[in-house]
Order: C-alpha cells, then sequence, then structure tokens
C-alpha cells in the first residue's frame, strides 16, 4: 500500500500528511487512521526533495527533472477521494527546482538555472 521506491518529500496538514517519491506518485496518509486513503497520479517524473507545498485548500506538487511541470489540486474536501488536479501553474523556468508554501499563503518555485529567479502563484 506504500511507496515502491524512496520517499524524498513531506508535506502536512492537521489531517493529512503527503509523501512524494521516485515512484512518481504521491500517496495521502490520514493521522487518523494511519493509513494511504489516496494515490495521486499523473506525475511522469519523479518526486525529488522540496517537491511538494501545501497551502489550506491547495496542495502543489513538482513534477521535477524534465519538465518542471507544477500541478496544483484541490484540497478544499475533506474527502481525499474528492480532491482533483485543477491544473498545472504556468512556469518561467523549463527546470524549477523546488515549491515551497510562503508565509503569507502564497506557492512559491525556484528555477535551478538561475539562482536569482523565483516565481510565485496565489493559488
Amino acid at each position: 500500500e506504500g511507496h515502491t521506491r524512496a520517499v524524498y518529500s513531506l508535506a502536512a496538514s492537521a489531517s493529512f500528511l503527503v509523501s512524494g517519491s521516485e515512484d512518481k506518485r504521491v500517496h495521502v496518509w490520514s493521522w487518523a487512521s494511519e493509513a494511504c486513503v489516496r494515490v495521486l497520479d499523473g506525475l511522469t517524473n519523479d518526486l525529488f526533495f522540496n517537491s511538494l507545498a501545501w497551502r489550506d485548500s491547495a496542495l502543489a506538487t513538482l513534477d521535477w527533472i524534465s519538465n518542471g511541470t507544477v500541478r496544483v489540486w484541490d484540497t478544499s474536501s475533506e474527502d481525499p477521494k474528492d480532491w482533483s488536479c485543477v491544473g498545472p501553474l504556468p512556469s518561467k523556468s523549463s527546470s524549477p527546482s523546488g515549491v515551497a508554501r510562503l508565509s503569507d499563503g502564497r506557492i512559491a518555485c525556484a528555477a535551478p538555472g538561475d539562482a536569482r529567479s523565483l516565481v510565485v502563484w496565489e493559488v
């Protein structure tokens, strides 16, 4: 029921823990039941360090390495089975190095090729 490859990225809310792995999947774990309650599929590359960012009712996943796609998942429902991918975020970089939740709630993504580059989205 768990990942089949190494886990490199974690993000948490009051009710759930999400884990990202080399197996190209994001697992959603319930704190209450201590079980995996959903697997978010559709990623085409591994999830490495800083590949997950959670903001209230949105989870950002970074599909790392070659395509650098940042997907946003609507997590407003209390049931993870109802969560849906609401689309990729536009990026100015083809290979962002990580995503993070900023203290004001926005999602930020850093571009590795240019240490001075940072993209910030309102989600």
